[in-house]
């Protein structure tokens, strides 16, 4: 299946950005004369989200050419494609302590078909077959496009992540679906090689370093807040990708809304909503 039927891809995303950054450089970097900007008061409330605590002046100032917020699988994926094309300055940003503390360290596998792996055991169902599954499982109550986009790059994932060290092995089929699909992680806290292999890409991680704001300046998105411990650390950079934003372990936004379920997180007690708090609060959707 060409690339172009698959849609959605990674490192179209990424390119995307990659030439904004070429087509503006320097534009991410805040004119001394210029206040970043926070969304409309309010609009974190009705969008069911904690306001948030407003911009506090830096100690320090970082540049990069692109700032990734979220150290988990789409963080360090995105880290990975934007050192393919050649981005030269990528930073990282995470609330994480290291390359282990985070769902996507602690994850056992992945869901997937025409990988090297299923081919070698004669498994001839398609990714086609695997999103109409779940498409119907979900009885179309999801994103259709979305789903369709992500199912389609899973092959892509483990392929990725093997590059970086992390191993795989076939389990079978774990959750019923008919088929051999679920490709466990062999490797013990595969956050480690996938953290040397960023790094040895030219990828800078900056742990203990949660995300505030998003800084905002005509109304288009120049940068990161940060505080890493007492240091307040503005980002100045060319393009920004909120890579989290779960908020299973924020009781508030779950009572918000999902009402008055009792729902477990299967997750991290770090999935507290800050990405989506910060994309909802510079006016994003």
């Amino acid at each position: 299946m060409g690339m172009m039927e698959k849609g959605l891809s990674r490192r179209n995303f990424l390119a995307g950005a990659a030439a904004d950054i070429v087509g503006v450089a320097g534009a991410g970097m805040l004119a001394s004369c210029g206040t970043p900007q926070k969304a409309d008061e309010g609009q974190s409330a009705d969008s069911g989200q904690t306001e948030a605590a407003a911009l506090k002046e830096p100690t320090s100032t970082r540049d990069a050419d692109i700032v990734i917020v979220g150290s988990g699988a789409a963080g360090c994926l995105a880290a990975y494609e934007a050192a393919k094309l050649g981005v030269d300055k990528v930073l990282v940003v995470t609330k994480s302590g290291n390359a282990t503390n985070s769902n996507f360290n602690a994850i056992t596998g992945t869901y997937a078909v025409e990988t090297e792996g299923t081919k070698s055991i004669g498994q001839d169902y398609s990714l086609v077959d695997m999103y109409q599954r779940m498409i119907s499982f979900a009885h179309w109550t999801v994103n259709a496009k979305l789903l369709r986009d992500c199912v389609m790059l899973l092959p892509e994932n483990i392929t990725i992540l093997q590059e970086m060290g992390a191993e795989t092995a076939i389990l079978g089929d774990r959750y019923n679906a008919g088929f051999t699909c679920v490709h466990g992680f062999v490797t013990t806290d595969k956050g480690i090689p996938v953290e040397q292999a960023l790094t040895g890409m030219g990828v800078e991680l900056l742990y203990d370093a949660p995300a505030t704001h998003i800084l905002m300046q005509d109304d288009k998105a120049v940068g990161i807040q940060c505080e890493q411990g007492k240091d307040v650390i503005n980002v100045n950079a060319k393009a920004v990708l909120v890579c989290t934003g779960g908020y299973m372990a924020n009781e508030e936004m779950l009572k918000q809304v999902y009402g008055n379920v009792t729902l477990c997180n299967m997750g991290s007690e770090k999935n507290t909503g800050d990405g989506q708090r910060m994309v909802l609060e510079a006016g994003g959707v």
